[in-house]
């Protein structure tokens, strides 16, 4: 027997029925965590595709849509190469003065270690002079997009000088305090001087805000795999032939010349590889993460694709001076290598390292996460009637979504009354004048997950009893 709709059960005449149907939320999903914008310069910026994306926040989710819209590298102008074949062949290359402008192999970086889409914000093209103007107004212009939950300068601090990179920084940090929905990856600057005075440089230059919290600092400078990109025509040849005479030409020369030689000329070019910042492999394992663990993760002891080398061997006994500084608290993260265990991301604390709360970036991005998810679903009440069946809607809504949390392991507690709490209403939240003035307060508290960073393991050896 087929059941009676509910919907006619109280319509019993001929007529046409009005009923009203609240649209207001029953969940809040979680919003996207690791989609971050890599703001640089750029081979092109629009114009093979007939537009202009100078300064716009532009989606790519391959290295193939990057090419489209963005181009190539550039071609490398300072690779030069000495052959002598006067007694034992010998070829050897090099690059003088590598191309600063390191987006393109940034992306690379990017995708190979897990991350699927970004926003690439182009400030010009590559060639010309940097300006801390340029970087500014990518940030600004990235503010309009609200799909960014991370950003990275990867070759600002190649191309601008150390004071205008730091008011970069400085900048960027105080935005993602602002908004409160990103988070900033910083990459350490190289440094002709050793690891320590490079790290009291650093901690310096960064300025104490309380947006520090909002970014995290990551060391030292990656060796890829990746291939230069280049043109035979630009690449320098110095050959001295078997009877000692010395040409100069070019590889594109020498390939009509030799293509024998040409060919050893391509493998020895071919083991020259860029120098990277680590902040876009760093963004692609944060994609990696929250896809398969949750924001809440902690991304460290994580294996690194793409590294030949490191720029810099950070030791245990030096790790603590990066971990921990009793001053300032401007704590990095390195990238060490471990025997049979590869490359890995060995730290997970933002830049406030001295601060109890938000010392870890899982704790800081957990945070940005859940606040960014409320925030979004009560946008879409903003105009229902300030009464108790809102407020009810609105405290069951943030109780699911945190009770999802909790049972996914996101939050602490063996109990969900120790794990959060959530209030709304009259006389819990709000009195009569918010009400009568249109103001919904919810309230609501979490209790985080936080890394354990130590092992600690205790061993006593009990002696032999006569």
């Amino acid at each position: 027997m087929t059941k009676p709709n509910p919907f006619f059960k109280n319509f019993r005449s001929p007529g046409v029925y009005v009923e009203e149907v609240s649209l207001a939320p029953t969940h809040i999903a979680e919003v996207e965590t690791a989609i971050p914008a890599f703001i640089g310069y750029t081979q092109c910026s629009g114009e093979n595709s007939g537009i202009d994306l100078t300064g716009v926040p532009k989606m790519i989710s391959s290295l193939q849509e990057y090419s489209t819209f963005f181009g190539s590298a550039g071609q490398e102008q300072g690779i030069s190469l000495e052959i002598n074949l006067n007694t034992t062949p010998t070829f050897h290359a090099l690059v003088n003065k590598p191309n600063a402008c390191l987006l393109y192999y940034g992306i690379q970086s990017f995708f190979e270690n897990g991350g699927k889409n970004c926003f690439i914000v182009s400030i010009g093209k590559t060639g010309g002079n940097a300006k801390l103007g340029d970087y500014l107004s990518g940030l600004e212009e990235s503010r309009k997009e609200k799909r960014i939950s991370l950003l990275s300068f990867p070759d600002a601090a190649g191309l601008l000088g150390k004071s205008a990179n730091y008011q970069l920084l400085a900048k960027a940090t105080a935005q993602c305090a602002e908004l409160r929905t990103r988070f900033l990856l910083v990459d350490v600057p190289r440094e002709d001087t050793t690891c320590l005075d490079m790290l009291t440089d650093f901690r310096n230059g960064i300025l104490q805000s309380n947006g520090l919290s909002f970014s995290a600092a990551y060391f030292p400078h990656i060796i890829s795999k990746l291939n230069y990109a280049f043109q035979p025509s630009e690449v320098a040849v110095s050959l001295i032939d078997e009877s000692g005479k010395k040409q100069n030409l070019t590889l594109a020369e020498l390939l009509r010349q030799n293509p024998r030689h040409f060919r050893t000329a391509i493998v020895e070019i071919g083991k020259l590889r860029p120098i990277l910042p680590p902040s876009t492999f760093v963004a692609g394992v944060f994609a990696d993460m929250d896809a398969r663990q949750g924001v809440w993760k902690a991304p460290a002891n994580v294996s690194l694709q793409g590294i030949k080398s490191l720029t810099s061997a950070i030791s245990q006994s030096e790790q603590q001076h990066f971990n921990v500084d009793i001053l300032n608290g401007k704590s990095v993260n390195v990238i060490r290598e471990f025997p049979g265990r590869g490359f890995l991301l060995w730290g997970a604390r933002t830049l406030a390292g001295n601060d109890n709360e938000w010392r870890f970036v899982p704790v800081r991005r957990l945070a940005i996460m859940v606040e960014s998810s409320v925030k979004e679903a009560l946008e879409k009440v903003v105009f229902e009637p300030n009464n108790p069946n809102t407020w009810t809607k609105v405290r069951v809504m943030t109780e699911n979504f945190l009770q999802m949390l909790w049972r996914k392991g996101a939050l602490q507690g063996s109990t969900i009354e120790n794990a959060f709490y959530v209030r709304c209403g009259l006389g819990h939240t709000m009195n009569q004048q918010d009400v009568s003035e249109g103001r919904l307060v919810l309230e609501f508290g979490i209790s985080m997950m936080r890394p354990s960073e130590f092992t600690v393991f205790r061993l006593i050896q009990n002696l032999q009893s006569s």
